[in-house]
């Protein structure tokens, strides 16, 4: 999952700002059932904890390297500096049907100090669409899965990124990504897939 890069860039955003105000749910996610292993092409293993039932359109995920995770309708790994604006942003596209569409402002963390401050980020903006649905083989099974295209432009620096990843429709696993296409440049971003799935 994320531990293999696709989320690399994301996760500069780092931990959300100490607003104590809670944070709106995420309604019509579907967070893979828990204890769903997860198989990628590295040969690492992954596992689903289901969903956060404090927190509903949170997705637990424990990584291979055994840390514990979490991200909201397994598209982006929380809490973000932008946490806020993701999860009111996002609302749109969910549950997912091909045609829908999300955007919304947000800020990245730099990966180095210096010309923006940590509090603020880089202006960002997010979309993220669904817009189609694929055929994945994992194994010798084929899986239906709705391709979400998601793109951010980082407007100081003018920098733009765009990735697809495939979310299996039965289960909701997030079964890989194409990996970033970088115009400017602020991280590259290594595709991934899901080569075996365990049910829990």
């Amino acid at each position: 999952m994320r531990a293999f890069g696709i989320f690399a860039v994301l996760m500069l955003a780092g931990c959300a700002a100490s607003d104590t105000t809670p944070m709106p749910p995420l309604a019509g996610v579907r967070c893979p059932a828990a204890g769903t292993a997860v198989t990628y092409s590295s040969g690492s293993t992954g596992w689903y904890q289901g969903e956060d039932p404090a927190d509903p359109g949170v997705c637990l995920y424990t990584s291979p390297r055994g840390e514990r995770q979490r991200y909201l309708g397994v598209l982006f790994q929380v809490p973000r500096l932008e946490e806020r604006q993701t999860r009111v942003g996002l609302a749109p596209l969910f549950p997912l049907a091909v045609g829908k569409e999300a955007t919304w402002r947000g800020a990245l963390r730099p990966q180095t100090p210096g010309t923006w401050s940590a509090e603020r980020g880089i202006p960002t903006n997010y979309r993220a669409r669904v817009v189609e649905m694929r055929n994945v083989n994992i194994g010798s099974e084929t899986r239906r899965a709705y391709a979400v295209e998601v793109s951010m432009h980082n407007l100081p620096v003018n920098s733009r990124q765009s990735y697809t990843v495939l979310i299996d429709e039965r289960t909701g696993v997030d079964l890989g990504s194409t990996g970033a296409e970088d115009v400017g440049g602020i991280a590259r971003v290594a595709p991934y897939h899901v080569v075996r799935m365990g049910a829990p």
